[in-house]
């Protein structure tokens, strides 16, 4: 993998998570999703990631995400980038000596998928399943070696984890970065500032030629301060220019502009990630709906817990603030 094109292809990205559009029957809404799709490649975005949380890609099935990333596909065009993010479930009804087997399995065929499907590159999680494996690392180099031999470049992603830092050992997170497939590390749901700040400082001292891509959509604005060249959020996929310009503002050294934007961007991400924060893509959706992006019928997240009116009110009264 040409490790310099990529570091000139992500370099000031914006790359919107999005979510996928349901009916209240649960059901994908095919008009409403293209019709987004048809918007985003509007947008001045570098591209999309699909089948993340946003789109909840473990939890939907096959032929679903098949419609998902034609859609995308279709109408991005080859102009902007697609990055699928693959992974698996444990089979909790396998021995413990093959789960970890069929894990990598699954999400081979994932990553195989997407790839035959359009996707320019893959994000893949730092496996939590491999957590108490009593060799552990050496199945997380595994994994990403098997999704590596696909073709497509990697993006690691690290996530908190139970022991052992947010992407596992120091060492662990070398080796993988090491690797030929991988072109890039980014974070989610990083509560430790100071665990932000050693990433990005690794990043910058042992691994320049790799691109430190934010997804931390709470403190996005920060995350650029410490280093990272490029993003990979949620919000961008509802309040997505300003995010755009979020990010190109601090590359340019615009400091008032990038103040401005970032305020309106941290504001935006309290009403979004509110409490219970499970409810985040419903009011991804709503906020799609109130830029008239899709229509509210199309605004059902089957996987979110039932949320009061007042944060539907809440939003919208901080979408008109900022917009």
């Amino acid at each position: 993998m040409d490790r310099a094109v990529w570091k000139q292809k992500l370099r000031g990205a914006l790359l919107a998570a999005v979510p996928a559009p349901f009916d209240a029957r649960g059901r994908l809404a095919g008009a409403a999703q293209s019709g987004y799709a048809r918007w985003m490649a509007q947008q001045n975005v570098a591209g999309v990631a699909v089948w993340t949380e946003a789109e909840r890609g473990l939890s939907l099935d096959g032929g679903a995400r098949r419609d998902l990333m034609r859609s995308w596909r279709e109408a991005l065009g080859p102009a902007k980038l697609i990055v699928a993010a693959v992974g698996a479930r444990v089979r909790a009804e396998l021995p413990p000596d093959k789960q970890m087997r069929v894990f990598i399995r699954d999400a081979l065929t994932m990553g195989e998928e997407a790839a035959l499907l359009g996707a320019d590159a893959l994000v893949a999680d730092v496996p939590a399943a491999f957590e108490n494996a009593s060799e552990r690392e050496q199945h997380t180099v595994e994994y990403y070696k098997a999704l590596g031999g696909i073709g497509r470049p990697l993006i690691v992603r690290c996530r908190p984890q139970a022991r052992g830092g947010p992407c596992g050992s120091a060492a662990l997170l070398r080796r993988l970065l090491a690797l030929p497939a991988v072109v890039g590390l980014t974070t989610t749901a990083l509560d430790s500032v100071t665990a932000y700040q050693d990433l990005a400082r690794m990043m910058r001292d042992e691994f320049p030629d790799l691109v430190l891509v934010s997804g931390e959509d709470r403190f996005l604005g920060y995350t650029l301060m410490c280093g990272a060249e490029a993003a990979l959020v949620a919000l961008a996929a509802a309040w997505t220019g300003p995010q755009v310009e979020l990010v190109s503002a601090w590359l340019r050294g615009e400091a008032q502009r990038f103040v401005d934007l970032n305020r309106k961007a941290n504001a935006f991400a309290e009403a979004v990630f509110a409490p219970p924060v499970e409810g985040c893509m419903q009011r991804l959706l709503w906020a799609l709906t109130l830029t008239g992006v899709i229509p509210a019928n199309a605004a059902h997240d089957p996987w979110s817990p039932k949320l009061p009116r007042s944060q539907f009110i809440q939003l919208k009264r901080v979408l008109a603030e900022i917009c």
